[in-house]
């Protein structure tokens, strides 16, 4: 099975959630508080800044302090792939390892299931990188 953790999917709609709340009301942008999106996605505070953390680091989100500070995306949303995310919160994407390790199996060369993997991880890479954030909103 194929299997996305936690993390990553609630990055994810945790950025969507994001996206929908800081709408540019003429050139500004309202900063979103985590506080905000953890009770209108029934995540944890402390879950969702430890994503935050991740996020921002990977140039995904970026944050504003003060009264009126709270986060917003650092790019448009249509700018900003659902593998770029995953990636970041995730790691290397892979349904089975030896598709990211080369060294992983002493098989390698001679598995004859291994380009049946790969073309499955591909896959799925293709459809998280076509598809954005504002493809989900």
């Amino acid at each position: 099975m194929i299997k996305f953790s936690t993390k990553g999917r609630y990055a994810l709609r945790a950025l969507v959630d994001l996206a929908e709340c800081s709408e540019s009301q003429g050139n500004v942008k309202k900063n979103v508080t985590i506080k905000e999106i953890a009770e209108r996605q029934d995540i944890s505070i402390k879950y969702l800044e430890a994503l935050f953390h991740t996020l921002k680091s990977a140039g995904i989100i970026k944050s504003r302090r003060g009264a009126q500070g709270g986060y917003i995306l650092a790019r448009p949303p249509a700018k900003i792939s659902a593998f770029e995310v995953e990636k970041a919160i995730e790691g290397p994407i892979s349904v089975v390892e030896c598709c990211t390790s080369k060294n992983f199996c002493g098989r390698s060369k001679k598995c004859k299931t291994k380009n049946l993997w790969n073309e499955i991880n591909e896959s799925i890479i293709s459809i998280l990188k076509k598809t954005t954030v504002a493809d989900l909103l």
